[in-house]
């Protein structure tokens, strides 16, 4: 049954939700934890708030040259959806976990493209995760093992993300 087990569930997006990072051992997983950077990595800001954080998305809308001064929702209206994340570690009571995030768009360079071309005229908002919060992943298991000795806090698991949201 193992076998049939693991084809279905390279063709379904279910998510085995577990109670501990150690409890994660292969397939697709739903995890809850507390966001911490890694130290290799140089840090991701916010490009509104110049926070730090590990996951930005973007939204910045520019009025449609026929809107009404003020009015938003003019089928020429420019939209930019956006993101941009790094690599980091949750952590629970039984160990950590690296996960691993789609690099995305460089926003502070999209953000200021915006700016230049659309000056007050861009309303641009941010929604970011930063480190401590309790985010929940859902992703796939690629790599089990210890980690290194000589690194400050091993990760039990490395886990491709599909989804990280706040809990």
């Amino acid at each position: 049954m193992g076998l049939l087990s693991a084809f279905l569930d390279l063709f379904s997006r279910r998510y085995h939700a577990l109670d501990s990072i150690a409890a994660a051992t292969a397939g697709r997983v739903e995890l809850v934890g507390a966001i911490e950077t890694l130290e290799e990595d140089e840090a991701l800001l916010c490009p509104l708030t110049g926070e730090p954080a590990v996951i930005v998305r973007y939204l910045g809308r520019a009025r449609g040259v026929s809107a009404p001064e003020g009015f938003f929702g003019d089928g020429q209206d420019i939209i930019i959806r956006a993101h941009q994340g790094r690599d980091f570690l949750i952590r629970d009571e039984t160990g950590a976990a690296m996960i691993q995030v789609r690099a995305g768009d460089d926003l502070i360079a999209l953000h200021g493209r915006m700016l230049e071309t659309h000056g007050f005229a861009l309303h641009a908002e941010t929604d970011y995760l930063a480190p401590g919060e309790r985010v929940v992943v859902r992703g796939v298991v690629t790599r089990r093992d210890a980690g290194a000795p000589h690194r400050r806090a091993p990760h039990l698991v490395t886990i491709r993300a599909d989804s990280v949201e706040r809990v």
